[in-house]
């Protein structure tokens, strides 16, 4: 049984008393509760990442649209060369806001993966264990 176990990246118990399953099953309990730490952990990193790089993002925006008005202003441009700067800082924008959106969605699917993978083994020990 042991190999088996090790086989499967499981691992094996033996427990001879219901004590001792009660300690495997204890064990088993404080992993999935670091693993909903972690999960939680970096969720709300990668939140608080996202949050300052929208952040970050919408005050480039705000600055360089200032600043092109601004240029507007003082040395009257010309409106198709107007246009043209206002509409690449558009698309630059959406561009690296497009970037950090599949960022975050990729990090956010690799946390939620991770959790729900290890949840799932630590499930089928517990059921394998107990026949439940």
């Amino acid at each position: 049984m042991e190999s088996i176990a090790n086989s499967a990246g499981g691992r094996y118990i033996s427990a001879e008393s219901q004590a001792d399953l009660e300690e495997e099953f204890e064990k088993s309990n404080d992993s999935i509760s670091k693993w909903i730490s972690w999960s939680n952990e970096h969720t709300s990193d990668l939140i608080s990442l996202n949050n300052k790089t929208t952040s970050r993002l919408i005050s480039f925006d705000n600055t360089a649209t200032s600043v092109l008005i601004r240029a507007d202003n003082e040395y009257d441009m010309d409106p198709d060369v107007y246009d043209i700067v206002n509409e690449a800082l558009d698309d630059f924008y959406r561009e690296i806001k497009e970037q950090a959106d599949d960022d975050y969605r990729t990090k956010k699917e690799t946390i939620d993966e991770t959790y729900k993978t290890t949840k799932n083994t630590i499930d089928q020990t517990y059921e394998q264990n107990t026949g439940n």
